[in-house]
């Protein structure tokens, strides 16, 4: 986020900028993400109208209007902000002739006027990934199954919209039917996906033996064996399958270091294992990693009696949901039973009226 500079113009993780000219003047602003000293200078061709150091922070922008001399192409413009002798962050205003014209978006054809079940498959997930709002990516999915009732990929996709609809034993049957297409050939095909969604529609079912069947098989694949091995511990904890589940932490951390959920239910499993030493520097490191780990800053309430897990929380009752699943979908009842968000939105709401009542 960004603020002060008007519209922004650039930005690299560093800095934003803005660049307005109007009425014989640049306007510019600078505004940094963290306190830094920089140079910020702007140019004509080779000709430098401004140069200045300072330092500037997340507090404090730089705005400034800056005359032009006459007859100045506001194209040949460059202002750049360089710490050191390193660029963070520069623009130019593209001439026109630099611009390329983007080709018009055109509506996607009626599914039976498709010739093809991957141009239909494609066109269901990109309805599906910008929410067309009158289009549907159901009727591209079931054309491609009409003629091809074994294509993995629509049978997969068609199991997704299912599952994330709640209708979890119909998504069964589609991710089942392409496993079968998967494995014909192949017991270990190239791609796990299937298997893994087949993992949740079973655990959803509460078939856990059958839901962690199919996630080792995820494993086999590397793009989902951090997931699965995710997955897998949370099952692991329920059948009471303490080493198990966390070692399953261990080799989801291993193919994903910053998977913040895992990290959470390894801290919770280190404190219910007795190993409180372990959770407290899986603890602090998980917070180093990310300050805004909820279910990290949770456990230090157990782990260290702090309470300032509210004030991160801001009264937020969805936030609290959230963390509350993370551990209900583990079994570890006693710790998402005081998640429940009743008390909090009622304290939400009574601090609001203080808030309002003192004004």
């Amino acid at each position: 986020p960004y603020k002060d500079i008007g519209p922004p113009r650039d930005a690299s993780k560093e800095a934003v900028i803005s660049l307005e000219v109007e009425d014989g003047c640049a306007r510019i602003g600078v505004y940094l993400t963290s306190r830094l000293e920089v140079q910020v200078m702007l140019r004509s061709g080779q000709n430098f109208l401004y140069s200045k150091e300072m330092e500037l922070s997340p507090e404090k922008a730089l705005l400034e209007t800056i005359p032009l001399p006459p007859d100045t192409d506001a194209r040949q413009l460059e202002l750049s902000v360089w710490d050191d002798h390193q660029v963070l962050v520069s623009y130019r205003p593209a001439r026109d002739s630099e611009l390329p014209r983007p080709e018009p978006a055109a509506a996607a054809l009626p599914p039976v006027e498709i010739a093809s079940n991957e141009a239909l498959y494609l066109n269901g997930l990109h309805l599906e990934q910008y929410r067309h709002p009158t289009c549907q990516p159901e009727p591209y999915y079931l054309e491609a199954l009409r003629r091809d009732p074994a294509d993995s990929r629509c049978n997969n996709a068609m199991g997704l919209l299912l599952l994330r609809r709640g209708k979890f034993a119909q998504a069964e049957a589609y991710f089942r039917a392409a496993k079968a297409a998967l494995t014909r050939r192949n017991p270990n095909p190239y791609d796990g996906e299937a298997f893994y969604n087949l993992g949740l529609s079973l655990k959803f079912q509460g078939r856990y033996d059958e839901a962690c069947a199919a996630f080792y098989k995820a494993t086999w694949n590397a793009a989902w064996t951090s997931a699965a091995c995710f997955e897998l511990a949370r099952l692991s904890w329920r059948r009471r399958r303490f080493q198990d589940a966390l070692e399953q932490t261990e080799r989801a951390l291993a193919g994903n270091w910053h998977h913040h959920q895992t990290r959470h239910l390894k801290i919770a499993f280190l404190r219910n294992l007795g190993r409180r030493d372990e959770a407290k520097a899986e603890c602090e490191l998980a917070l180093r990693l990310d300050r805004m780990n909820y279910g990290a800053a949770f456990e230090r309430i157990y782990l260290h009696s702090d309470t300032g897990f509210r004030d991160l929380m801001r009264d937020n009752a969805q936030t609290y949901i959230e963390v509350a699943l993370d551990y209900a979908h583990a079994g570890l009842w006693p710790e998402a039973e005081p998640m429940t968000p009743w008390r909090y939105i009622i304290s939400a709401g009574f601090n609001r009226y203080l808030t309002e009542a003192s004004r």
